[in-house]
């Protein structure tokens, strides 16, 4: 019974997606829901570690974003452990008609 328990984590292990493969996933959902035409077409949701600080994404798509997001954070976390990393503050801008997350304007220039 354990070489079966083995041989099952070792299969789960072989399909477990990579950071890398997580990501892309993300990169994928972003691009394809940030078009605007104003900032005010645009959001800024947090998606964490190992997606990022900050994402912009088109108000329609913001709960899908999240639930993505948490979804795609949660797997990575099972199988890789939790990560962290520091982050700045960040807005919406609309740039060429996307949706674009740019550094927070402090006005500490």
């Amino acid at each position: 019974m354990k070489r079966l328990s083995l041989l099952a984590l070792l299969s789960l292990a072989a399909c477990a997606p990579s950071e890398a493969q997580i990501e892309a996933q993300w990169d994928e959902f972003l691009s394809e829901n940030q078009s605007c035409e104003t900032v005010d077409d645009c959001v800024i949701v947090y998606p964490g570690c190992p997606l990022g600080c900050g994402s912009a994404v088109s108000v329609g798509a913001e709960e899908e974003a999240r639930e993505l997001a948490d979804s795609l954070v949660n797997r990575y976390s099972r199988l890789h452990g939790e990560c962290m990393y520091d982050c700045m503050g960040v807005e919406a801008e609309c740039n060429a008609g996307a949706c674009e997350a740019v550094p927070a304007d402090t006005g500490m220039d």
